[in-house]
């Protein structure tokens, strides 16, 4: 492989290279607007300009592929003069709106300006002035006057959404970012160009004006929202959450669909139950003491399998469920408990709709877990018991005790006739126990409700379509006193004076480990920062860059 020199530091890189490429494999930052890595060379910002021993004129590192010998210089006087020539031309009519723009705190124009440059401006003439704030589309705000015309908006609706419909007009000093005539920025991934946009020229229209950025803190996790499990950043402040941003996919910035990234409204619903619920004699629903709940709660479904058997006491998971809740929720029904019947609840179906699948991220299966569910499932000796068989079982009076683990069991039901059979099902259930973070129809026929944290308030792992296992951590603790579900189960199995042979989410997935196949040799710093495939039994490993028996056996 050609061999260059940077700044003094050989580097190695595959033939082909960009300058620019192969210094930041390097660790060597070039400033740049236009190039981004998963986008078409524009070459137009000019930035990115580096000197190149033995050629007269700087060049654009972005577009010069390396050779064999070269010797590149990024920081020398010359440099550096024509860095903050660029900076001066690129703010000659830009806006003095810092104070009240969305990126202020992630704008590359505000970093490089006080890295590369900060001189004062010598502009003696009134500033050019354009459009601002233009809706141009369902989720995004345009401001022309703080565009910088680096087109990474304009190639990704043409290469990434295979959308055409923005572009840049007119020449020189006036020339603007615009879409197209009769046109509108209403694709599923519209709001990739507010995270590729350099500056604060395209904004979205739900965090517009919310929140500062520098206030915000942020936990690696993983879109919810179907079974791609995109790597997402959540930010959020005073457990409020406030974006979900793209996190690294393959050493890079990935993309996200808007309906995912949005997608997470049920976290902040305002009828989430904020404490344990028991039904009284009366039939109303009224708040308990964790302790009592869960001391009713165990004492109930314990009573239930003496007096009727096994068979007569159920626990049904679902695929929004982790790992690791799914691995200990099995141990809590099977063995502590002592009941036969454990099943998975898996439809396709989730908590918000992101449409039809498509080439690029959106899949049919709008669930995250789907594929950890069943894995999971089918490691049981025996496997599951049939979920169809439970519930018309349930409806011919056969199962005397259920307990449900699933955000929303009645609104994932696929059709009206479903839901209605289930729902006659589950009121021939003498005693019904809903662990749900939300408050939804199913809980109106529960005689206990087990408020349980979302996906963003507790810590796990995912196993997305193509089977990696990806880890997620909790942003914040669930409202009121809601408990992650790891912690319910744990306290259920402790109340009946068999505690569980793990506490932690991480010791959990280490028993997993040494149970499921699947997950063997595995833990979560082999989960780091990409997450690894099922049986790899090691780690997927990736560069990150700038930009984030019978319990299922008994593991006893």
């Amino acid at each position: 492989m050609p061999k260059i020199t940077i700044d003094g530091q050989e580097v190695e890189a595959e033939a082909g290279t960009t300058v620019i490429r192969a210094a930041r494999d390097a660790g060597i930052h070039i400033p740049h607007y236009c190039w981004h890595p998963r986008l078409s060379v524009a070459g137009n910002c000019r930035m990115c300009l580096v000197e190149v021993e033995g050629v007269p004129k700087l060049l654009t590192s972005c577009t010069t592929e390396i050779r064999d010998g070269m010797v590149v210089n990024t920081k020398n006087d010359t440099v550096k003069q024509a860095q903050r020539g660029v900076l001066e031309f690129l703010l000659l009519n830009h806006p003095l709106d810092c104070p009240i723009c969305d990126k202020a705190g992630e704008c590359k124009l505000q970093d490089q300006y006080f890295k590369y440059s900060a001189e004062d401006s010598r502009l003696e003439t009134r500033k050019v002035h354009k459009p601002k704030n233009l809706d141009i589309g369902k989720h995004i705000v345009l401001d022309q006057e703080r565009c910088v015309l680096c087109t990474r908006c304009v190639r990704f609706m043409d290469e990434v959404a295979h959308e055409p419909v923005l572009g840049i007009i007119e020449r020189g000093d006036t020339s603007k970012l615009t879409v197209f005539p009769e046109k509108g920025l209403n694709n599923r991934y519209s709001l990739n160009t507010t995270d590729i946009c350099p500056v604060g020229a395209l904004t979205s229209k739900e965090f517009r004006f919310k929140k500062r950025v520098w206030f915000l803190n942020h936990e690696q996790s993983v879109c919810p929202n179907c079974s791609t499990g995109c790597p997402v950043i959540l930010d959020h402040e005073d457990r409020k959450l406030y974006r979900m941003m793209p996190g690294q996919k393959d050493g890079e910035q990935a993309w996200l669909c808007d309906p995912g990234r949005l997608g997470f409204g049920f976290v902040h619903e305002n009828d989430r139950p904020r404490a344990p619920l028991m039904r009284n004699s009366d039939g109303k629903l009224e708040p308990r003491t964790w302790e009592a709940a869960i001391k009713d709660v165990t004492r109930q479904m314990s009573d239930f399998v003496s007096k009727f058997g096994k068979n007569a006491v159920a626990g049904i998971y679902s695929n929004w469920s982790s790992n690791e809740e799914i691995f200990a929720f099995t141990h809590l029904i099977t063995q502590t408990l002592g009941a036969n019947l454990i099943t998975s609840h898996n439809p396709r179906i989730g908590l918000v709709n992101s449409g039809p699948a498509d080439e690029l991220q959106i899949k049919e299966d709008k669930c995250p877990n789907s594929r950890g569910a069943d894995v999971i499932g089918k490691s049981r000796p025996g496997g599951l018991s049939d979920f169809h068989q439970i519930i018309q079982d349930a409806h011919a009076g056969k199962i005397k005790a259920m307990w449900i683990l699933d955000p929303d069991f009645m609104g994932r039901i696929p059709d009206k006739s479903g839901q209605k059979r289930i729902r006659e099902a589950l009121k021939k259930v003498k005693f019904l126990v809903i662990q749900a973070p939300l408050e939804r129809e199913a809980n109106s026929l529960a005689n206990a409700i087990l408020p349980c944290g979302t996906w963003a308030e507790s810590e796990g792992t995912f196993v997305n379509e193509e089977g990696r296992i990806q880890y997620f951590k909790a942003a914040f603790p669930p409202v009121g006193q809601g408990k992650p579900s790891l912690e319910i189960i744990r306290l259920a199995a402790t109340a009946t004076g068999k505690p569980l042979p793990y506490a932690t989410p991480y010791d959990t997935f280490r028993t997993l480990a040494g149970v499921v196949p699947e997950f063997k040799g595995l833990d979560y710093s082999d989960l780091m920062p990409e997450g690894a495939l099922l049986g790899s039994g090691q780690t997927v490993a990736v560069p990150v860059t700038e930009s984030a028996e019978d319990a299922v056996a008994s593991p006893a």
